[in-house]
């Protein structure tokens, strides 16, 4: 930097000019607001309770934090994968800048139950990205794990009954409840 007096373009930050002489050491500090995240329902006042986020800075030393949804936390600026337990996994990348609010909205659950009968057997769930299915990694044949709360979105239900593959396509939607025999 040349020497000289400089003025800030942002007056509430500094309330006179600076000056940069030769041979002197020149500090500036401004101590600004952390970004905040916080997470959400869509139109909904309450935070999504029940949900937990991993915070992992961006090309980051590799530590993570971990967040309830139903918080609101700061962070310093910068990158972060955002990963939250539900079912299947959101995943999202946001850049989060000084004082800024960032919020996430997630969905809110749709329930299925999965009714299983002594010749049903390998139960697998999988949800549709794209034009792929992929499955869930959850044990579908463990009935204590009912009634799932799943994102809603398109779902293929695959089980054997008396030995024959079968297959059930749905799409669930927030709130809704969904109960599939799985038999015939």
């Amino acid at each position: 930097c040349p020497s000289g007096n400089f003025e800030m373009f942002n007056k509430e930050l500094l309330k006179e000019e600076i000056e940069i002489a030769p041979g002197k050491l020149n500090r500036i500090s401004f101590y600004l607001k952390w970004a905040t995240l916080q997470f959400r329902f869509p139109h909904a006042v309450q935070l999504p309770p029940g949900y937990t986020a991993v915070i992992s800075k961006y090309n980051g030393n590799g530590t993570s934090v971990m967040q309830a949804c139903e918080e609101v936390k700061q962070y310093k600026p910068g990158v972060y994968r955002i990963e939250i337990n539900t079912l299947p996994v959101f995943k999202a990348t946001v850049e989060l800048g000084y004082e800024s609010t960032y919020e996430i909205q997630i969905n809110k659950p749709a329930y299925l139950t999965l009714k299983t009968f002594e010749e049903t057997s390998d139960i697998e769930i999988d949800h549709q990205i794209n034009e792929q299915w992929i499955p869930l990694n959850i044990n579908a044949n463990d009935v204590s794990i009912y009634p799932l709360k799943l994102l809603p979105r398109s779902y293929r239900i695959r089980w054997k009954y008396k030995g024959k593959n079968k297959e059930e396509f749905i799409n669930l939607k927030q709130d809704a409840t969904r109960v599939i025999e799985c038999k015939n």
